[in-house]
């Protein structure tokens, strides 16, 4: 079930970008039905946080992905209260915070492993939050559609234990795919404000090159990645199909190569060594926080 999921989201990140077919009302609709109705994730909110996440990568006022106080922070410039640009609201570096972040490294698999029910949660606050239409009535009936066959696939399991079982380990699995996603850019550079404030508007390559690496891995595991170890080439090409991917990959290579531009690629157990260290470096810098400090930030924030 967790392969399942991962396979299908895969699929459902292909049709956001319209890279499976290249016609948007196609895309669209096999999105719902691999999104929404079989993994149970709301394309339309997928495509708005990630589309966000595109434009602004690693941006901490603007980017969602990488906006989770108060679970985690992977800079200490979350450390003064931000103001989240996307979700409209102020991300406070509480007390609260200050616990979860402390411990973030021991406690980042683990969260990866929950992170999907956050997902159902998001998609139907998005759901019932579009307006009546066309849009609103696929991406409702896509998510009763998938909790009706889900709950009558678990009524067939004989026990609780059993089913308690099945549901939190598929679940806890399928977490493998938010590591995925978070290890190409958790450990990069981060920034405040707009992109186009921080680096010239010419410089749209060397801005991902600074907030993005890639995950190396054999061709015949390119499957179990489903594209997102080519994080680079994806976000300098979006609607690239992935099976593209591994060859725009070279052509990347040898225009930085070219340029003397830094290319970030390591493997995927090297990734989750520097993600941790990372996670643990800040999580240092949050234990640090005196009482007197902690008064300093809040009051700034």
């Amino acid at each position: 079930m967790a392969l399942f999921w991962q396979q299908m989201a895969f699929v459902g990140h292909d049709c956001g970008h319209t890279a499976v077919t290249h016609d948007f009302e196609m895309d669209q609709l096999i999105g719902i039905f691999v999104g929404n109705m079989t993994t149970g994730v709301s394309l339309g909110w997928w495509k708005k946080s990630h589309n966000a996440h595109h434009i602004v990568t690693n941006s901490v006022e603007f980017d969602p992905d990488i906006q989770h106080l108060p679970v985690l922070a992977i800079t200490d410039k979350f450390f003064k209260s931000v103001r989240s640009m996307y979700h409209e609201k102020t991300l406070n570096f509480d007390g609260l915070a200050k616990f979860f972040v402390s411990y973030q490294h021991w406690l980042y698999y683990f969260i990866m492993g929950v992170a999907r029910y956050n997902l159902y949660a998001q998609s139907f606050l998005f759901v019932f939050s579009l307006p009546n239409g066309r849009a609103k009535n696929l991406e409702i009936f896509g998510l009763v559609f998938f909790w009706t066959w889900y709950v009558y696939l678990c009524s067939f399991l004989p026990s609780w234990t059993s089913l308690f079982i099945f549901v939190f380990v598929a679940h806890f699995l399928a977490g493998i795919l938010h590591i995925q996603i978070t290890l190409s850019h958790f450990s990069m550079e981060t920034y405040h404000g707009h992109p186009m404030d921080v680096f010239n508007n010419s410089e749209f390559l060397l801005s991902q090159m600074a907030t993005t690496m890639d995950i190396e891995c054999y061709p015949w595991l390119d499957f179990v990645h489903g594209g997102l170890q080519f994080q680079i080439e994806h976000h300098l090409f979006p609607r690239l199909p992935r099976h593209r991917l591994r060859e725009a990959k070279t052509k990347i290579q040898e225009l930085c190569r070219k340029h003397n531009v830094p290319y970030r690629s390591k493997t995927f157990y090297e990734a989750n060594v520097e993600i941790i260290q990372k996670l643990k470096e800040t999580a240092t810098k949050a234990q640090c926080i005196s009482p007197l400090i902690w008064e300093g930030i809040h009051a700034i924030g």
